[in-house]
Formats: structure tokens, C-alpha cells, sequence
């Protein structure tokens, strides 16, 4: 759900109202009174800020059922759900306010778990590029993760692959607290 995903929704949200817009336009008129004035032709009314609305609830669900399924099936016990589950966010949408807004919306609505873990993207010792500031390295870091073969990445192993976590408590051994008629 990266910038680009974004602007392209955006794209897509801004056509669809205009082309509702222009529409309602056409049938405003049935040819036969004068041309509406200049101004009705103005088709500022298609942007505003419910245009990422969509899209917001696209990510937040995304973000939502892989956090639950994960802490509910997969690793409930692990420490992070107390601590902060890590999150890394870079590339072009890092400081875009709307993957701010949404992830501080997350944050709230989860209370399942105690948060995010906001943490940076590592800057590795050996990248040589001494010009690059640090607060933009996300920026490059998505690149430069993307640079390597599958070879130099590791083993990912797909969810399928992986069994679910099967917390079965033991049952305790009451028998040793009861006195039975035979013991008397």
C-alpha cells in the first residue's frame, strides 16, 4: 500500500468525480435556455480530503487483519504485543501526513496490543554513499533492498508453510488432592 498505490488512487478517485461532475453538468441543461455561467464549469468540488478515504480503509484493514491474525494464530505470547509490534516505514510515503495520520489511527484502534515500535530503517555500514543524509536513507533503503538477489536475502518462508501456534496447557494431576474411601 506504497505512495505510489496512493496517487494512484487518488488519480482514480479525482476521474471518477469528474466524470460524475461532468455529467451532472451535461444534464443540467436541456439545450434549450442559455450556457450556464463560466463558473459552473469550475471542477474544484472534486478534491478534498474524504478523497483518501477508500484507500484509508483499504490500508487500515490490510494492516488490521494481518496484526490479529498474526497475534491471535500465529505468535500470541511473543513479547511485542506488549513491548510494540516493530514497524519500519520508508520509501516515498514515509512522510506523506496521510501514512502518519493512518498509522496513529491504527494505533488507536488496536487495543489488542500496545502499539507500534516506530523504528528506522538500518543504514547498513558498508553502503558507501557519504552525501546521503540519514533521515533520508529510507528513501534509498527501499531500493537497495529491492537490489538483491533472492540469493543474498535469505530463505522467506511463505505463511502457508508455517503451522499456527497450538497453546495446549497440561492438565494438572488433581488425583494426589483426593482421598478416596480406600486410603481410610
Amino acid at each position: 500500500m506504497g505512495a505510489l498505490y496512493l496517487h494512484r488512487s487518488r488519480i482514480l478517485n479525482i476521474a471518477d468525480r469528474t466524470e460524475a461532475f461532468l455529467n451532472e453538468l451535461w444534464n443540467s441543461i436541456d439545450g434549450s435556455g442559455p450556457l450556464p455561467d463560466m463558473s459552473a464549469y469550475d471542477n474544484q468540488c472534486c478534491i478534498d480530503n474524504s478523497m483518501d478515504s477508500d484507500f484509508g480503509k483499504k490500508c487500515s484493514l490490510l494492516i488490521r487483519e494481518v496484526v490479529q491474525l498474526t497475534k491471535r494464530e500465529r505468535n500470541p505470547l511473543d513479547s511485542v504485543w506488549e513491548d510494540g509490534l516493530p514497524l519500519f516505514i520508508c520509501g516515498g510515503g514515509k512522510e506523506v501526513p496521510f501514512y502518519k495520520n493512518a498509522i496513529a489511527s491504527l494505533e488507536s484502534a488496536m487495543t489488542n496490543m500496545n502499539g507500534f515500535l516506530h523504528l528506522d530503517l538500518p543504514r547498513p555500514s558498508y553502503l558507501k554513499a557519504d552525501d546521503l543524509a540519514d533521515t533520508q536513507y529510507h528513501r534509498l533503503g527501499v531500493a537497495f533492498g529491492l537490489s538483491h538477489s533472492k540469493e543474498e536475502v535469505g530463505e522467506i518462508t511463505p505463511q502457508s508453510k508455517i503451522d499456527d501456534f497450538r497453546y495446549e496447557p497440561q492438565k494438572p494431576d488433581l488425583d494426589r488432592f483426593y482421598v478416596s474411601k480406600d486410603m481410610c
